[in-house]
């Protein structure tokens, strides 16, 4: 994956279903992983830390116009 001007983000390989990775920006560092759940869904969750952030993110994909294969909760 790359930015609009060509800067490398991080890779991406979900041939075995799940891909660690990790992103750098400036002082701040992005902890990722990325797991198709199902045929039709994927779980992003990152970890952010940095001198002014501390978060976790976690979103699921679906994709539109096909059965959802388990339902999906909160976190």
């Amino acid at each position: 994956m790359t930015f609009a001007d060509g800067r490398p983000f991080h890779a991406l390989d979900l041939t075995a279903g799940a891909c660690a990775v990790e992103h750098r920006c400036g002082d701040d560092r992005y902890d990722g992983a990325y797991r198709l759940t199902g045929p039709d869904t994927l779980e992003v969750d990152w970890r952010v830390t940095g001198p002014r952030k501390d978060l976790e993110i976690s979103t699921t994909y679906r994709r539109i116009g096909r059965a959802v294969t388990r339902p999906v909760t909160a976190r």
